[in-house]
């Protein structure tokens, strides 16, 4: 297959911690309208081929979901890239897979797990796979998790490990009237279904400091936030109407929200927000040149915080963009 280059708008945020105006207030008024910030697009050179929902790990891999460009209305695939200097081409993932996409990378210690949705062959009922790294571009044989009673699938696993070494696993189920559950484990391979905490799709999560769990979701237009000291009774959450696609992730002591608008303006694109705690967040901050993303998602790099996303592209394809703070 003849791999395409393409030059996607790179989007960089100068001091985002320190930005004016952009310290923990008051919690999310319910129709709080975005700022419009001066953080906007710039061109730079990127992996080739790659889509949307990126995960990534510092300076090591990028994993995305795409179409083939020469059958675009096929299911998506995952495609890899890795730095070695410079980003490299490209490689299919699981191509026995019919469908795979919503990956998430996470690194622990010396392991690099690898989450994501796939719908097996023979089947049309998604699940959700695990696998870890066992070389560069090296995978084991994803395993198929099996989440819920017989039947329904599962899918958009977001998973986290607590303070106190517990994992959690956020997911949903798929069909048209979504919920989203959970899973906890003690090594990120095991895993033991919870209850269902609310309906809606598209979750994110995090563990704070304290122990506290931070989980955002979609539901309906809008996203909202709730907390959780034991992952069972969950708090009443805030509302972010006109919403949806959310990305957690803790930058220094701040705690940081991506999601992408979800109205039909021409305009739409993608706010952010800060928080100290979880509870109560900044006001929404609009990041121009990102009409048409789909999806972000954060990446820490110790003091660096990028946040990385998938903007449409030419003749059906779709761009791997970048923001860095």
């Amino acid at each position: 297959m003849k791999m395409l280059r393409h030059l996607p708008p790179v989007i960089t945020l100068t001091g985002l911690i320190g930005l004016a105006g952009c310290a923990a207030g008051p919690a999310i008024a319910p129709l709080a309208a975005p700022v419009q910030s001066s953080l906007m697009a710039r061109t730079v050179d990127l992996p080739q081929l790659m889509g949307a929902r990126p995960s990534l790990l510092p300076g090591q891999r990028a994993i995305a979901q795409r179409t083939n460009p020469a059958t675009p209305k096929t299911p998506y695939e995952l495609w890899e890239t890795h730095q070695a200097g410079r980003w490299q081409t490209a490689v299919r993932l699981f191509a026995d897979l019919p469908s795979a996409y919503e990956p998430q990378l996470m690194a622990v210690g010396a392991a690099t797990h690898l989450y994501f949705s796939a719908i097996p062959p023979r089947s049309y009922i998604p699940r959700v796979y695990q696998t870890r790294a066992v070389g560069r571009g090296e995978w084991a044989e994803p395993e198929k998790l099996d989440l819920l009673e017989q039947g329904r699938g599962a899918e958009t696993p977001a998973v986290v490990k607590a303070v106190n070494g517990k994992w959690w696993m956020a997911y949903c189920s798929a069909g048209a009237t979504p919920d989203v559950r959970l899973a906890t484990g003690t090594d990120g391979v095991a895993w033991q279904a919870t209850d269902k905490v609310a309906d809606g799709r598209h979750p994110a999560i995090i563990a704070l400091a304290d122990g506290r769990l931070v989980l955002a979701y979609e539901q309906g237009t809008s996203v909202i936030i709730r907390q959780s000291v034991d992952g069972t009774a969950w708090q009443d959450g805030v509302t972010i109407p006109n919403s949806k696609e959310p990305a957690l992730a803790i930058s220094g002591k701040a705690v940081l929200l991506a999601t992408v608008d979800a109205g039909t303006r021409r305009n739409a694109g993608v706010t952010w927000r800060r928080s100290a705690d979880g509870r109560q967040w900044s006001s929404p901050y609009a990041v121009g040149g990102t009409a048409g993303f789909g999806s972000v998602r954060w990446l820490v790099e110790g003091a660096k915080t990028s946040l990385y996303g998938a903007a449409a592209g030419g003749q059906g394809m779709i761009n791997f963009v970048s923001v860095v703070p």
